[in-house]
């Protein structure tokens, strides 16, 4: 134990003076030691020294809601807070390797499936395969365990037909589940679905119920959607606290 306590106090020290690795050592010492708040200060430690993997990892902490320090927070400031760290991912990982994290080493069938479509760009046709294989293979134990994000996945490998049949209204029935289970994206999705009237009648009503949920579950383009439809300033609020860039610019000019 007191060798344990001496190297916190050396990784602390050296991570405060810029060295990475042991704001990392810091970190996972205290995730074993189940100090989560001392292990998310020194994982967004080594997030502003630039290592994007603890980015990633506090990204997925807060969306998650993993860990018992995260879970006092609301889930507007949570997703914030996520979408915020996982912004930082991209700056310094560059997408595939953040869809190559959120496949390989978080198990989420949306990084694979995302990574499948960048695999297919480069025409790594074997890659590509192997990975909506593993999206599906994901996704479909998950959704069948009530895990939304894995049936919007599931949803949206339905609806292009990617790896499977294309079944649109199968594709419907995944998304409603996934936006029932508050899915922002799912939500969003049918919106689209409705409003467009291409696939099943055009319900402009239930497309409007759609956008307001995706808001209500943090989405922030459909705020940002909702608050040109509807001139509500709250909306316009909303869309910028979540990180909505022109929410925030027009907020500005209104000033």
């Amino acid at each position: 134990m007191i060798t344990v306590f001496i190297l916190m106090l050396a990784f602390d020290e050296n991570c405060y003076n810029g060295v990475i690795t042991d704001c990392l050592n810091a970190a996972k010492l205290y995730e074993k030691e189940k100090n989560y708040a001392k292990s998310i200060e020194f994982l967004d430690a080594a997030c502003i020294l630039g290592d994007g993997y603890s980015c990633l990892k506090l990204s997925h902490i807060y969306l998650k809601n993993l860990w018992e320090n995260v879970r006092t927070i609301d889930d507007k400031t949570r997703h914030k807070v996520s979408y915020a760290y996982s912004l930082r991912a991209y700056e310094i990982l560059g997408i595939e390797k953040v869809y190559y994290a959120f496949c390989k080493d978080f198990e989420l069938s949306s990084g694979c499936l995302y990574l499948s479509n960048i695999y297919g760009e480069q025409g790594k046709t074997e890659e590509r395969n192997k990975l909506l294989q593993k999206a599906h293979e994901i996704a479909s134990k998950g959704c069948t365990a009530g895990k939304g994000e894995d049936c919007f996945t599931l949803g949206i490998m339905y609806y292009y037909g990617v790896l499977l049949n294309k079944d649109e209204k199968k594709a419907i029935e995944i998304l409603q589940k996934s936006c029932d289970l508050k899915i922002a994206g799912a939500c969003f999705y049918l919106k689209d679905i409705y409003e467009s009237g291409n696939i099943i009648p055009k319900d402009e009503k239930k497309s409007f119920e759609y956008l307001k949920k995706a808001c209500e579950y943090f989405e922030p383009n459909a705020c940002y959607e909702l608050w040109k439809k509807k001139k509500n300033k709250e909306y316009l609020l909303t869309a910028c606290d979540l990180g909505h860039k022109q929410s925030c610019s027009e907020l500005n000019t209104k000033k």
